[in-house]
């Protein structure tokens, strides 16, 4: 099983991270809508201590983490 959204993500050739709370994506080109990658609910930004142990043969025992994410704020 891979990543259903990787082609979002084509686009963005790296990550720097600016500060605790900042990171600035580098594309291949200008684009219309650079936020496009992070907007969709098929391409969220997740938590890595969260979903790090995700991987491979362990991916069907997560529906925790998919079906109950840790949200910054009450979702309206």
């Amino acid at each position: 099983m891979g990543c259903a959204s990787l082609t979002y993500f084509l686009v963005v050739t790296s990550l720097n991270i600016v500060d605790g709370l900042t990171v600035h994506v580098n594309f291949d080109a200008p684009k219309l809508n650079p936020y496009g990658p992070f907007m969709s609910y098929t391409a969220p930004i997740i938590q890595k201590a969260r979903f790090e142990k995700c991987i491979g043969a362990k991916v069907p025992e997560c529906a925790d983490q998919n079906f109950y994410p840790i949200v910054p704020g009450p979702l309206l």
